[in-house]
């Protein structure tokens, strides 16, 4: 099936080239077959992500979405996006479709500004989402249960299967705009509340094994909520890092905050394979300016997975810095859960 969607692109982008236009990018290439996979299945709800902002990004090319939702905003691609949050806020605005509603992160207030301003113009209903609409009940290293009441939910109790704030956000989102979409309620709440309690997301604070949980955070934003759930699981245990990083990054900056933000008790830094790779040695070298903790280099990510789960003993092990590092770690578990069977 893939391979018939990438040759129907293929030959599209071989036409465009030939005219003069310039050829897509690899995003753009993957975004293309995915939607002539989409229309080919009939999906009825598709949900899409953007890749880079969302004013020009690929995705914004579908002209009659259901809703747009904007989650969050940070720091993040400011080479292309800008360097402040309201710059940003105007690019990722940029999905707001005329008369069609958008469901938004409205804790910033200077963000949330950006954002009614451009619904105004574009005259779409737009719906915030503000933290004291909930309230944590419990939190341990494998759940976050809260209370959510709006309008659309009241007072209802909701289990998010991750150990980390930030999903209560985007929980919220994903709820008010289910029901923003179905206001008679085709959809109970039940169906809602077990599908968040279900959710599951690969490499974002994922518990891939009993006390081993991996996290993609690789961008300031990404390492602050990471750090957040990294303090609330060293109230209870002791918690080591398995880290590496690709060179693009400002990796200098994500060790310095994850040292000063985060106490660990052993820490193992690892290189991914390629030409975007860090040498082991380089981060170690900077991790130690920052943290006291031992820190042990090893080149090979096996071998650091493996020296990091033997440090760990009863404690919690964290991987994160970079999404090469968690594919990595995932695909060598299922091989070894392969040969276990």
């Amino acid at each position: 099936m893939f391979l018939e969607a990438f040759e129907q692109v293929k030959t599209i982008i071989d036409v465009m080239v030939r005219d003069g236009f310039y050829h897509p990018t690899y995003f753009e290439i993957l975004f293309a077959v995915g939607m002539v996979i989409f229309a080919r299945e009939k999906v009825e709800y598709l949900v899409m992500e953007t890749g880079l902002g969302g004013r020009l990004d690929a995705t914004n090319t579908v002209a009659h979405p259901v809703a747009a939702v904007i989650t969050s905003i940070s720091l993040d691609h400011t080479e292309y996006l800008g360097d402040t949050v309201e710059q940003i806020a105007w690019e990722k605005a940029g999905i707001i479709k005329e008369g069609v509603p958008v469901i938004y992160d409205g804790r910033n207030r200077s963000v949330e500004k950006v954002i009614v301003d451009r619904a105004k113009e574009m005259h779409a209903p737009a719906y915030p989402f503000y933290g004291e609409m909930c309230e944590i009940l419990d939190w341990t290293d494998k759940s976050i249960d809260f209370v959510l009441n709006n309008r659309y939910y009241d007072y209802k109790t909701v289990r998010i299967p991750y150990p980390a704030e930030y999903q209560i956000v985007n929980s919220s989102l994903a709820m008010m705009a289910i029901r923003i979409l179905d206001p008679q309620k085709q959809i109970s709440d039940r169906v809602v509340l077990e599908g968040i309690e279900h959710t599951r997301w690969s490499g974002r604070m994922e518990t891939i094994l009993p006390g081993v949980v991996l996290d993609g955070a690789h961008n300031a934003a990404g390492i602050e909520e990471f750090l957040k759930t990294v303090r609330s699981v060293q109230k209870t245990k002791k918690v080591s890092l398995l880290f590496s990083a690709v060179a693009e990054k400002d990796f200098d900056q994500m060790i310095r905050e994850i040292c000063q933000g985060a106490d660990f008790s052993y820490i193992v830094v690892t290189e991914i394979e390629g030409n975007r790779k860090v040498e082991a040695g380089k981060l170690a070298e900077i991790f130690r300016r920052y943290t006291d903790a031992p820190v042990t280099a090893k080149a090979d990510v096996r071998d650091a997975f493996d020296t990091a789960m033997e440090q760990r003993e009863d404690g919690m092990l964290f991987c994160a810095g970079s999404l090469y590092l968690i594919g990595e770690i995932k695909a060598m578990i299922s091989e070894q859960t392969v040969h276990q069977h």
